[in-house]
């Protein structure tokens, strides 16, 4: 009986070694100036707020050997500190940052999600998913191991993963994305210019073309490679609907499809849905 508590007790404090709940901790910053965070596993949520100031809180994984908060100009750092090697330590943090800011996250393993933020948001990380939702000005997400999902009527996006699906809603102006082992789906309004590739697995576009945007979609698959570059043609006019599926190569054939431009008188000229269809399939 005794050596059963002795085990108990052990594990109790193995667990609270393991956790180490973070005391909130706030300092002053830019309304719109940079927010740089450094954890290398776990859980980063960076939520956009009113304040001019940003918070931390939540749990520090073990191995961590505290949290650094420091504010310099217009740069505020957050670090996880760390003995030995930092891609172990999974801690758990909630970032509330002025919603203006400019952001950026840099980690191995943690999973990322960013809310209400402004400003440009920028993350990269290896093993891990990515989630950016609200008004940001410019995005950048990119993982090697992990799906992106983006919800944000933001003017340029600039997403990718290498085994994972990409998924963009809500978006607008400039967009790149790319996958090479997973579905890609981007829908939006007015783009003026895309570049849409994928290797193994669906390409999606349903959305809005301006007045002379273009979209191009390129898949690679079994070796053979396959691009089409398309505007408005099927209803001509800015803002005409658009809806482009390129799936797995399946042909030996290569095939290249051109458009007619964007102008009005394109339809006039008898532009077919041959060449811009409504919703196309390889």
């Amino acid at each position: 009986m005794k050596s059963g508590w002795i085990v108990a007790l052990a594990l109790a404090a193995v667990a609270a070694e393991a956790q180490q709940k973070i005391e909130v901790k706030t300092t002053s910053a830019v309304a719109d100036g940079r927010v740089v965070i450094d954890s290398q596993a776990g859980t980063i949520h960076v939520v956009g707020w009113a304040r001019d100031a940003v918070e931390v809180g939540g749990t520090l994984g073990r191995g961590a050997e505290g949290l650094n908060l420091n504010s310099h100009g217009a740069r505020t750092d957050v670090e996880v500190e760390t003995r030995g090697n930092p891609h172990g330590v999974r801690s758990d943090l909630e970032i509330k940052v002025p919603a203006a800011s400019q952001i950026e996250i840099d980690s191995f393993s943690a999973d990322v999600r960013v809310e209400g933020v402004t400003g440009r948001v920028r993350i990269e990380t290896v093993n891990g998913g990515l989630a950016v939702s609200g008004p940001a000005q410019e995005i950048d997400a990119q993982s090697v191991n992990g799906r992106v999902d983006i919800a944000a009527a933001c003017p340029r996006i600039h997403a990718e993963s290498v085994n994972g699906a990409v998924t963009i809603k809500g978006a607008r102006g400039e967009i790149e994305a790319s996958t090479v082992n997973g579905r890609l789906v981007v829908s939006g309004e007015a783009f003026q210019k895309g570049s849409l590739s994928g290797v193994s697995g669906s390409v999606q576009f349903e959305g809005a073309l301006a007045e002379r945007g273009w979209l191009e979609v390129e898949t690679v698959s079994g070796g053979r490679r396959r691009s089409a570059r398309t505007s408005t043609c099927r209803a001509s006019a800015a803002g005409s609907k658009t809806s482009w599926v390129r799936r797995r190569a399946r042909r030996a054939a290569t095939r290249r499809s051109r458009s007619c431009g964007s102008r009005p008188a394109a339809a006039a000229r008898g532009c077919r849905s041959r060449r811009c269809p409504a919703r196309s399939t390889c």
